[in-house]
Protein backbone atom coordinates (compact mmCIF):
# COMPACT_ATOMS: atom_id res chain seq x y z
CA UNK A 1 0.00 0.00 0.00
CA UNK A 2 1.01 3.50 -0.57
CA UNK A 3 0.72 6.30 1.66
CA UNK A 4 1.18 10.17 1.10
CA UNK A 5 4.61 11.49 2.05
CA UNK A 6 3.03 14.10 5.16
CA UNK A 7 6.16 16.29 4.26
CA UNK A 8 4.80 17.43 0.81
CA UNK A 9 1.87 20.36 -0.02
CA UNK A 10 0.05 20.07 -3.02
CA UNK A 11 -2.87 21.98 -4.71
CA UNK A 12 -5.05 22.08 -7.77
CA UNK A 13 -5.02 24.97 -10.11
CA UNK A 14 -6.91 25.13 -13.33
CA UNK A 15 -6.46 21.50 -15.03
CA UNK A 16 -3.23 20.23 -13.23
CA UNK A 17 -1.69 19.70 -9.78
CA UNK A 18 1.08 21.44 -8.29
CA UNK A 19 3.25 19.52 -5.76
CA UNK A 20 5.83 20.74 -3.97
CA UNK A 21 8.56 18.43 -2.60
CA UNK A 22 10.28 20.47 0.17
CA UNK A 23 13.49 18.63 0.57
CA UNK A 24 14.78 19.39 -2.60
CA UNK A 25 12.50 22.63 -2.99
CA UNK A 26 11.22 21.27 -6.20
CA UNK A 27 7.92 22.01 -7.93
CA UNK A 28 6.11 18.83 -9.87
CA UNK A 29 3.17 19.81 -12.09
CA UNK A 30 0.97 16.28 -13.38
CA UNK A 31 -1.82 16.68 -15.80
CA UNK A 32 -5.59 15.31 -15.54
CA UNK A 33 -4.71 12.10 -15.75
CA UNK A 34 -1.85 12.17 -13.24
CA UNK A 35 -3.99 14.01 -11.03
CA UNK A 36 -6.52 11.33 -10.46
CA UNK A 37 -4.22 8.81 -10.17
CA UNK A 38 -2.91 11.07 -7.30
CA UNK A 39 -6.27 11.31 -5.49
CA UNK A 40 -6.92 7.57 -6.39
CA UNK A 41 -3.97 6.77 -4.58
CA UNK A 42 -5.29 9.61 -1.80
CA UNK A 43 -8.19 7.69 -1.25
CA UNK A 44 -6.61 3.85 -0.89
CA UNK A 45 -8.04 2.70 -4.41
CA UNK A 46 -6.41 -0.52 -5.60
CA UNK A 47 -4.19 0.22 -8.31
CA UNK A 48 -6.43 -2.46 -10.20
CA UNK A 49 -9.29 -0.67 -9.57
CA UNK A 50 -7.59 2.91 -11.20
CA UNK A 51 -5.98 0.73 -14.27
CA UNK A 52 -9.93 -0.51 -14.15
CA UNK A 53 -11.14 2.96 -14.17
CA UNK A 54 -8.40 4.28 -16.72
CA UNK A 55 -9.10 2.28 -19.46
CA UNK A 56 -12.79 3.56 -18.80
CA UNK A 57 -11.94 7.13 -18.94
CA UNK A 58 -9.29 7.90 -21.65
CA UNK A 59 -9.79 4.83 -24.01
CA UNK A 60 -6.82 2.93 -23.84
CA UNK A 61 -6.23 -0.80 -23.47
CA UNK A 62 -5.90 -2.63 -20.13
CA UNK A 63 -1.88 -3.80 -20.81
CA UNK A 64 -1.26 0.26 -21.60
CA UNK A 65 -3.36 1.56 -18.30
CA UNK A 66 -1.23 -0.98 -16.16
CA UNK A 67 2.25 0.27 -17.69
CA UNK A 68 1.78 3.65 -17.80
CA UNK A 69 -0.24 3.64 -13.93
CA UNK A 70 2.89 1.56 -12.57
CA UNK A 71 5.69 4.04 -14.38
CA UNK A 72 3.96 6.92 -12.64
CA UNK A 73 3.88 5.25 -9.18
CA UNK A 74 7.19 4.04 -9.61
CA UNK A 75 8.07 8.08 -10.14
CA UNK A 76 5.78 9.29 -6.91
CA UNK A 77 8.00 6.77 -5.37
CA UNK A 78 11.32 7.68 -6.49
CA UNK A 79 10.89 11.37 -6.31
CA UNK A 80 9.34 10.58 -2.53
CA UNK A 81 6.12 12.17 -3.02
CA UNK A 82 4.52 8.69 -2.04
CA UNK A 83 6.01 6.28 0.08
CA UNK A 84 5.81 2.43 -0.42
CA UNK A 85 4.68 0.98 3.48
CA UNK A 86 5.62 -2.71 4.25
Amino acid sequence: MLIINNQITYRVVEDSMLIITPWNNAMHTIDNIAMYIFEALLEKKSEDYIAKEIVKKYDVDMSTAKKDLNDFIDSLIEKKIFIKEV
